[in-house]
């Protein structure tokens, strides 16, 4: 349940068993790149802190891709995902501009209704690199 005067996501903490919850925050700490990520973590009950720590020196090697799909799956899209679109759409050229919009959810499509029902030549290459574009837009 979000704060209707805040973009922020608010988190009942009993909602989440203590392990869950602190995996939660071991995942927030390293995607924000906190310096002292594992530190965050100090004040922990033992169980979870040491589960924490785990899903920390898992997530430190792993790629940027999979920790920003991780905290997308974790803690829902951006708040400034339309902007971040918008602003992209605007710069990519047109025929690239339909691949994208052909790869967006149809809640983003609405933002781009102009392009609707416009015909574009599918290239494999064209199509994933696009797909790739609106996933960096929203995470």
């Amino acid at each position: 349940m979000a704060d209707p005067q805040t973009t922020t996501r608010v988190v009942n903490p009993g909602a989440f068993g203590e392990t869950e919850l602190a995996e939660r925050i071991a995942l927030f700490a390293v995607v924000n790149r906190h310096p002292r990520a594992s530190k965050v973590l100090d004040g922990l009950v033992a169980p979870a802190s040491a589960a924490a720590r785990k899903l920390v020196a898992q997530a430190l090697v792993w790629p940027s891709s999979k920790r920003q799909a991780r905290a997308t799956l974790e803690f829902g899209p951006r708040a400034d995902q339309h902007d971040r679109l918008a602003r992209l759409m605007g710069e990519a050229a047109p025929v690239l501009r339909l691949a994208m919009y052909a790869q967006m959810t149809p809640q983003q499509q609405v933002r781009f209704a102009n392009l609707a029902n416009q015909e574009f030549r599918q290239l494999p290459g064209r199509n994933a690199f696009a797909a790739r574009l609106v996933r960096e837009a929203t995470r």
